[in-house]
């Protein structure tokens, strides 16, 4: 059964649920959480050589507080860490930073998602959970699967007989011969096979490309350019607008999420900011500068530091937080979703 407490981090995140584990994918990682030998289990879809294992052990260690308390395993060939909660619970702050860890640091690691169905061998093209685990399937054995695990439709049955005689009617207990039970022993490599259970409510496309780490970059500089065209109208006019800025921060968010950056809040929203305020100040300046020079770029450059338009900065960098903010459902809905 899953703790309270971990079913109210699988909500939050909006994570799913398969019998007694929590799954999902987060940046592009497949991974599941089950609660086990007094501690929590999470199994990456992620495998490597001997040595990615060691540098992810190595890199563990070197980390500050709780992530430096989990031990690295594998099971079936996958990246299992554990962190054993006899000294206390697992904090969700410390959830997130170990799938933030793992997401960040697998590949140069040297762990690879593996592309190849776990049923027949083909190339994978889906990922399903399966064994407790969410694994590579390819589209054929996927449908097969789901085939299987649809409902049978039943026959009617014939119209029940509710004579009773005389003797009372006693529910039948099944014998259970428990002679052959052994408890099980306390797992610290995470080798022990899994109850073959499948949920057919997890289908998404496989996908083992990584999001680039500078394609975020690039589509906030171009998303927060594309939203200073109208700024730039209104100074051709004469009538010089720098709240619309504001559009350069929402176009700087749609810029980010047009170019696949890397799913992390904080990221997309420093990257928006800054781009998009950067951009929109040095706009304001730079039409400051052509309408006052004077002589030399020099003195022109001086004059306009020298009375600068405190209150057109000012607009501008509250139009471009206005901007972001009204569109951070959007990156919250990007950072969520498996594509």
């Amino acid at each position: 059964m899953i703790s309270n407490g971990l079913k109210n981090w699988q909500q939050s995140r909006s994570f799913r649920i398969g019998g007694d584990v929590v799954y999902g994918v987060y940046q592009s990682v497949g991974f599941s959480v089950s609660e086990e030998d007094g501690g929590k289990l999470f199994i990456f879809m992620l495998s490597g050589p001997d040595a990615a294992f060691d540098d992810m052990e190595d890199l563990l260690k070197n980390q500050r507080g709780d992530l430096r308390l989990v031990e690295v395993g594998d099971v079936e060939t996958y990246l299992a860490l554990f962190f054993d909660e006899n000294g206390g619970d697992m904090h969700d702050s410390t959830m997130d930073d170990l799938l933030d860890f793992v997401a960040d640091n697998c590949r140069a690691c040297g762990f690879k998602a593996p592309n190849v169905c776990i049923k027949c061998g083909a190339p994978a093209n889906k990922r399903s959970f399966v064994d407790n685990m969410v694994q590579p399937m390819c589209a054929e054995c996927r449908a097969a699967e789901k085939a299987a695990s649809a409902p049978q439709r039943r026959e009617p049955q014939p119209a029940r007989d509710d004579t009773y005689g005389a003797a009372p009617i006693a529910p039948q207990r099944p014998h259970y011969d428990d002679s052959d039970y052994e408890p099980r022993r306390q797992r610290r490599d995470y080798d022990e096979p899994y109850e073959d259970r499948y949920d057919d409510r997890y289908d998404d496309r496989y996908d083992d490309r990584p999001a680039a780490e500078n394609s975020g970059v690039l589509g906030a500089l171009i998303g927060s350019l594309a939203g200073l065209v109208p700024y730039f109208v209104s100074v051709l006019i004469s009538l010089e607008l720098a709240f619309l800025a504001f559009l350069s921060g929402i176009g700087a968010v749609l810029g980010y999420i047009a170019f696949r950056g890397r799913k992390d809040k904080s990221n997309a929203m420093t990257m928006s900011m800054v781009f998009s305020g950067l951009l929109s100040v040095i706009s304001v300046l730079g039409v400051k500068c052509l309408g006052n020079i004077q002589g030399t770029f020099g003195e022109t450059l001086k004059y306009t530091f020298s009375h600068l338009p405190w209150m057109n900065l000012v607009l501008a960098i509250l139009g471009v937080l206005l901007g972001v903010a009204v569109v951070i459902d959007r990156i919250l809905a990007y950072i969520e979703s498996d594509d």
